[in-house]
Parts: structure tokens; C-alpha cells; sequence
């Protein structure tokens, strides 16, 4: 790992050796071998403790030689998920070159810190959900993003940051991903709806815009909202041949960048039309499964921009179950607590004449600076360009987020302050950017599979037989992936390698034709998906499956 990382190799709050930080002795429960005192794992020390408000905790690790430590470690890693932690230097490691390169982080429970115990309680984030998860066992991470884009959305563009290199706005594309049915997505995205409508008293309707449309609608309001509860089918219509280049449309929308289009008339009969789009500010909030977001989009889809401009919240991990029940007083307040908050951010900025401008406080500003700097510094180490881009697109919404993160308070802000540039760093650098890596890598993988498949259906079409230059040649693919495929189906004893008789080349037999050799493939690969719940006590044995990845990665 590089020396950058070797000085900082915190992971979800571990810390450096030589940073002795005590643990809260709540933190500390019992495993299954016995009871570890904190004072035998933790030194305590006046400047370094950790208050039990703050909720930061770190551990002093060297080197995990027991089962007890392990378990005592785990346990704590665990416990980490529902409490704010320090994200500078997780942001870091999790998408360092070494950490991606190593790292398989759908096995890791990847869970956004609870800001009921970081943010105030009459925030606007913590009206909201507290009021949807009193009514639903949707996940928490599907309803802060819901409520981070109606703030965005009532923004409206009005408030806004000015930096040197150009002019932030505090709108967002969120894409909220899971099981069909039991991840309640739909209700989620529904709630949203509500809300929004509620309280402009407008309707939002889901168009499933052409690109030629989506800038004519854009010409005549450039300040637009789209939702959509199921949106697998309206990016498979952006992927048809006429909707070419929407998604770099979308890019420059979401940048404020606005444009100027001739386009075919269509029926009408005065020839072409020019439309112009002025000052446009979109906001995006779309819902679909996993697997079917994956069957649609592809690596093209981050590399143009538009994917690398998305948080993602795709959580996995086993959530409580709601049965259903009838409406609470309870319920009745929550709910009327969020149209009157929510009423009273979007009354003040829809009464504003013209923008504001958000500034940074002094320290705010150098933690922001600090932080991306290590980012990019990171992202520059990368050979892989997506990931890199991944990272170092991640400055901006660090950004944003801290924006909305003010414009939610009970008294509207317009300094961003460490603390909101804390809680923004938090959600990014631990959640949103390892679950965009988890897409990405989700993507990369369905590539692999297709590329799979047209070795094995080269191999059927030369009766099971070939050469591997012959075979190299047939598929069109890059010696690379070729190469991967190949040692995959090696492995999976699809085909075995030998040396022709005649030519005395290496070739290839298929000797497994079976055509759900490929579904057994994706099904081992979906079953990372399937993350057990992990509670905050000790951990059995079979619950430490994948600990060797991290503590390797601690190690280094």
C-alpha cells in the first residue's frame, strides 16, 4: 500500500497505532469466548478520548493474533455502522488503488451513519425520517435520500456557492436500488411524491422524455423535477438509437450548463425549430432493482459522466420487518411536522428575489480543502480511469450535500459550517462513493459474463474445439478479457486446456456444455449480495467470513 495510506490506515474509525483512543464501555459487549476488559485494548489518554456524544470511536490495532480479538474487533466494526465516525481517511482507503484493487465491499454491510445522532432532531432529515419510518420499513438510506432531494428540490436554484473554479448548485441525481418488493423502494419513492406535492401543490408526472423532447421541455421551463418509481424501462428508452447522446444532455443540465438545439420539426410544417435552454436545474430521484438497473445501463453510462453524477443508495443488509398497522396519533404528528417544516423552506425560497449566496466559514473550508486534496491525490493513483473518476467527482456533492445540510435546518443557513462539512464527508466517503464502486463493479462484472458467453458460444459454434489464437481471433475481444475469461472458465472446469497434436498450439475443449454454467457463475456472485445481519455482540464463526480481506487490508 503507499506510504500515504500506510500513515493513515483508519477503516470505519480504526486507527493508527501510535493515536491511542479510548472506547465508550457501551461499545464494549461481550464474546462468545469471554469478556475483553477496554482497558487491556485501549489506552486512555485526556486529548485523545472520545466522547460518547460525538459517537467517534477508534481502536488501537496492530495485529489481530485471537479468535477474541477478532470477534472484539467485529464487533465494534459492526457497532461503527449506526454511529458517526471519521470519514477522511475511510474515503480514502476505501478507494485507494490497493483498497479497490483488493477490496470485495459487497461483503461488507455498508450501512450511511444514523444522523439522528449527528444532525439536530428538528432538522428537516430527521423530521422526514423519522416521520416515513414510523410508517414503513423502507430503508433509511432510501428516505435521507429522499429528503436530501426535496431539499434539493425546493432549492430551486436559488441558493447557491460560488468558488473561484465556478458557480455549485444544490441540485441531485439520487437512484435508489434493491430487491424487488421487500427493500420498498417503491414506497419510499411514493412518500417522496407525497411530500413534494403536498407541499408545492404541484403534480409531478414521469415522462419518459426523447432527447429531442427533453429539450424542448427544458426550453420552456428549465427548472425541472423527475421522479420515477420504476425507472429500469425509462433508461433502457434512453439507451434506444433515437435518444443517442441524452445522457450528455443530462451532464450539462445537472452542470447549469445551458444549450442551444436545431431540431427536426417533426409534423410541424415550418421546418426546423431552435431551442434554447437557459439556466437549467434538474433533480432527479429514480427507483428500480439492482438487476434490472444492471441489464440496462452499462461502464459507457459512467464514463459520459451521468453515472459518476449519481448517489446511488443500494443497501443490502437484513432490515426489521413492519407488519402492518393503522395510522398512530403518533404518525399524525410526525406527518405534520414535516409539511410544516417542509412548507416553510419552500414558502422562504419560493419568496426570494433572485439567488443567494452560500459561504464557507474559515474552518470549513480548510477541512474541505484537506479532504478532497487527499481524494484526488488518491484518484491520481489509479490505472483504472472510473474508478478514478469516481473520486474525484465525489468533490462536488461533498458540496452540495453540506449545502442541503444547512438549507434543512429549523433557521434556513447560508454558511456552511465544519459540522455540516463533517456530516456531508461522513455520507459520501463512507457510503455514497463505496456504493457507486459497488455498481461500478456490479457492471464490470455483467461485462465479464457476456464476454463469457461469447467465448463459450465461439467455442459450441467450432463443435466444442478451438485454438487460442483461432478462439482470440472469433470473439473480437482484448487479449486482457480474453485472457480473464478464459482462466474463469479454467477454473469453473467449463474447459480444460491442452496442446493440439499437430500444430502443438495451446487450445481449448469444452467439456461442460451445459448452459447454466453461466447461471451458476452469476449466482455466485449474487450471493455477495445476500448480507447477514451482523448484531453489535459477538460474532460466531461463520459471521467472520470475508474478516481475513479487511484485516490484510489493515495490515498493509
Amino acid at each position: 500500500m503507499t506510504s500515504s495510506v500506510k500513515e493513515k490506515p483508519a477503516i470505519l474509525g480504526l486507527a493508527h497505532p501510535s493515536f491511542p483512543i479510548t472506547i465508550p464501555a457501551e461499545c464494549l459487549e461481550p464474546v462468545e469466548s469471554g469478556k475483553v476488559s477496554s482497558e487491556s485494548t485501549c489506552t486512555k489518554t485526556k486529548e485523545k478520548s472520545v466522547s460518547c456524544k460525538k459517537k467517534k470511536v477508534h481502536w488501537e490495532h496492530k495485529q489481530v493474533v485471537s479468535d477474541d480479538e477478532t470477534m472484539l474487533l467485529f464487533s465494534c466494526f459492526y457497532f461503527m455502522f449506526n454511529i458517526y465516525i471519521d470519514p477522511k481517511d475511510l474515503g480514502t482507503l476505501i478507494l485507494s488503488k490497493e483498497g479497490v484493487a483488493r477490496n470485495k465491499w459487497k461483503d461488507i454491510d455498508l450501512r450511511m451513519p444514523d444522523l439522528n445522532k449527528i444532525l439536530p432532531t428538528d432538522h428537516f432529515i430527521n423530521v422526514y425520517t423519522r416521520w416515513v419510518n414510523g410508517l414503513t420499513d423502507a430503508y433509511y438510506e432510501y428516505n435521507v435520500c429522499s429528503a436530501l432531494w426535496l431539499l434539493a428540490a425546493w432549492n430551486d436554484g436559488k441558493i447557491i456557492l460560488k468558488t473561484k473554479q465556478g458557480e455549485i448548485k444544490a441540485n441531485i441525481f439520487v437512484q435508489i436500488l434493491g430487491k424487488s418488493t421487500t427493500s420498498r423502494k417503491s414506497t419510499a419513492a411514493k412518500k417522496c411524491r407525497w411530500t413534494y406535492e403536498r407541499i408545492t401543490d404541484t403534480k409531478l408526472i414521469d415522462d419518459a422524455h426523447s432527447v429531442e423532447g427533453l429539450i424542448e421541455s427544458l426550453s420552456v421551463n428549465s427548472h425541472q423535477n423527475l421522479v420515477s418509481d420504476e425507472s429500469a424501462g425509462l433508461m433502457a428508452k434512453y439507451h434506444k438509437k433515437y435518444n443517442e447522446g441524452i445522457f450528455d444532455e443530462f451532464c450539462k443540465f445537472y452542470d447549469g450548463l445551458g444549450t442551444k438545439k436545431t431540431l427536426s420539426s417533426g409534423k410541424k410544417k415550418d421546418g426546423p425549430t431552435e431551442f434554447i435552454v437557459n439556466n437549467p436545474y434538474i433533480n432527479s430521484y429514480y427507483a428500480t432493482t439492482t438487476t434490472r438497473y444492471c441489464n440496462v445501463m452499462n461502464i459507457i453510462d459512467f464514463e459520459c459522466g451521468y453515472g459518476y453524477r449519481t448517489l446511488f443508495a443500494a443497501p443490502t443488509y437484513q432490515k426489521p420487518y413492519m407488519d402492518i398497522g393503522m395510522e398512530t396519533d403518533e404518525d399524525v404528528d410526525n406527518q405534520s411536522d414535516v409539511i410544516k417544516h417542509g412548507n416553510a423552506i419552500y414558502q422562504f425560497i419560493n419568496h426570494l428575489q433572485g439567488q443567494i449566496e452560500m459561504r464557507f466559514d474559515d474552518d470549513a473550508l480548510v477541512l474541505y480543502q484537506g479532504t478532497i486534496r487527499e481524494w484526488q491525490t488518491e484518484a491520481d493513483k489509479f490505472e483504472n480511469d472510473i474508478y478514478s473518476s469516481a473520486l474525484g467527482r465525489s468533490s462536488d456533492y461533498v458540496l452540495k450535500i453540506a449545502m442541503l445540510i444547512e438549507m434543512g435546518k429549523r433557521l434556513i443557513s447560508y454558511t456552511i459550517t465544519k459540522e455540516s462539512i463533517e456530516v456531508a464527508i461522513d455520507l459520501v466517503g463512507t457510503y455514497f462513493l463505496p456504493s457507486c464502486i459497488c455498481v461500478i463493479e456490479r457492471l464490470e462484472e455483467d461485462e465479464k459474463f457476456n464476454q463469457i458467453e461469447k467465448v463459450l458460444k465461439k467455442l459450441r459454434d467450432k463443435s466444442g474445439s478451438c485454438g487460442h489464437s483461432d478462439l482470440l481471433r472469433s470473439t473480437k475481444l482484448k487479449s486482457r478479457d480474453f485472457t480473464e475469461c478464459i482462466a474463469t472458465l479454467i477454473e469453473s472446469e467449463t474447459i480444460v486446456e491442452y496442446d493440439d497434436e499437430k500444430t502443438k498450439a495451446k487450445s481449448y475443449l469444452l467439456i461442460n456444455s451445459d448452459d447454466s454454467i453461466l447461471s451458476k457463475l452469476r449466482a455466485e456472485q449474487d450471493s455477495t449480495e445476500s448480507i447477514r445481519h451482523i448484531s453489535k455482540g459477538a460474532l460466531t464463526k461463520s459471521q467472520l467470513k470475508g474478516v481475513d480481506k479487511i484485516l490484510v487490508l489493515m495490515d498493509e
